[in-house]
C-alpha cells in the first residue's frame, strides 16, 4: 500500500525509518532494563554486555515465532508486574494500616491566626456562651 500511494521511494524511506526506529527502541529498552538489573545486583556489572546480548537473542528468537506467541509471552510478565507491584503493594498497605486510610503526608498545622479565629468563631456560636 505504501508503494502505491506515495511511490516506491517514499515507501522504502518509510520502511527504513520504521526499521531504524524499531532497532533504536529495542536497544534503549534492553540497555535500560539490563541497567536496572545491574543496579539492583551490582555483582552482574562485569556481565552487562553479555546480558544485553542474551536478552536481544531471546527477543529475536521469540519474535521469529510469529505475532501471537510473542504477544502471549510478553504479556505474562507485564501482568505479573502489575499484579505484584500495584495490587500487591496496595493490599500490603491496607493490611498494615488495619484497613484504615493513612495520609502520605501529615496535614499542616494551622497558623496562629487561624487558631485565634477558630476559637473566636467557635465561642461565638457555642450554646454554652450566653448571648450579649
Amino acid at each position: 500500500m505504501a508503494n502505491e500511494n506515495p511511490g516506491e521511494r517514499a515507501g522504502l524511506l518509510a520502511g527504513g525509518a520504521l526499521m531504524i526506529d524499531y532497532l533504536l527502541n529495542v536497544a534503549v529498552g534492553i540497555s535500560a532494563g539490563v541497567g536496572a538489573v545491574v543496579s539492583a545486583v551490582p555483582a552482574l556489572d562485569p556481565y552487562t554486555f553479555s546480558l544485553c546480548l542474551g536478552v536481544l537473542t531471546v527477543l529475536t528468537v521469540v519474535n521469529l515465532r510469529g505475532t501471537r506467541e510473542p504477544g502471549v509471552l510478553f504479556v505474562i510478565p507485564t501482568y505479573v508486574l502489575i499484579a505484584c507491584s500495584t495490587v500487591g503493594y496496595g493490599l500490603w498497605r491496607s493490611i498494615a494500616s488495619g484497613g484504615h486510610p493513612v495520609a502520605v503526608v501529615a496535614p499542616p498545622q494551622p497558623a496562629k491566626a487561624m487558631e485565634i479565629a477558630g476559637a473566636w468563631c467557635c465561642s461565638r456560636h457555642s450554646p454554652a456562651v450566653a448571648p450579649p
